[in-house]
């Protein structure tokens, strides 16, 4: 038996064959929203997005207390019902032996995952309260002697939730892991809870 595949016919079947190719091809290439996209190095661009340090969710285990004797304390993720910012949860500090002169002797520590480089400008915010209003020093600092710092300020904090800003600049550079922020309670007895950490880089 003979086929006789007329002009009209053959070009039926080439575009069929082309068409199928085309399919065959495509489905083997990254969508869209995948193509080219790389893994992140970690790497924060002075001025060009925002780096957020979350306390919670995800970032609520990266917190560690700190404490040296004498000084004594605890570090809590705890839930909260009455965020002015439907955040849920915060870390809480809680002093039972305050070392007044040596305030660092009591607090949460969490190391940058990422390079900090000289002259360099960010801000850091948070939401915080403290119900006898106590005080914290807010620390950005090299995480091994002699802890150089690029930013340590007091604030007393209010009672009812609050957002603070501390903006500052880096006067030398940080590789991955030799910056940490620091919260430091030590001054006085009592509960102090932070939320929604963050790191900004301006221009």
């Amino acid at each position: 038996m003979q086929f006789i595949i007329k002009p009209l016919g053959a070009a039926l079947i080439l575009v069929s064959v082309a068409t199928l190719s085309f399919l065959a091809v495509r489905a083997q290439q990254p969508s869209s929203a995948t193509a080219g996209v790389r893994g992140n190095t970690g790497s924060l661009p002075s001025g060009s997005f925002s780096q957020e340090i979350p306390v919670v969710p995800a970032g609520s285990s990266k917190w560690q207390l700190s404490l040296t004797s004498p000084g004594e304390g605890n570090l809590k993720i705890v839930p909260v019902r009455d965020s002015p910012a439907r955040f849920k949860q915060a870390v809480r500090l809680t002093v039972a032996k305050p070392v007044p002169e040596k305030f660092w002797f009591v607090q949460a520590q969490r190391q940058l995952p990422f390079p900090v480089n000289v002259g360099e400008q960010y801000a850091l915010r948070f939401w915080a309260r403290s119900p006898k209003g106590g005080a914290v020093q807010v620390v950005f600092e090299e995480s091994n002697e002699p802890y150089y710092k690029d930013l340590s300020s007091e604030l007393r904090l209010a009672s009812e939730w609050k957002q603070y800003t501390l903006p500052f600049k880096v006067k030398r550079s940080y590789a991955i892991g030799e910056s940490q922020l620091c919260l430091q309670v030590g001054r006085a007895e009592g509960t102090y809870e932070f939320s929604q950490v963050e790191l900004v880089a301006q221009k």
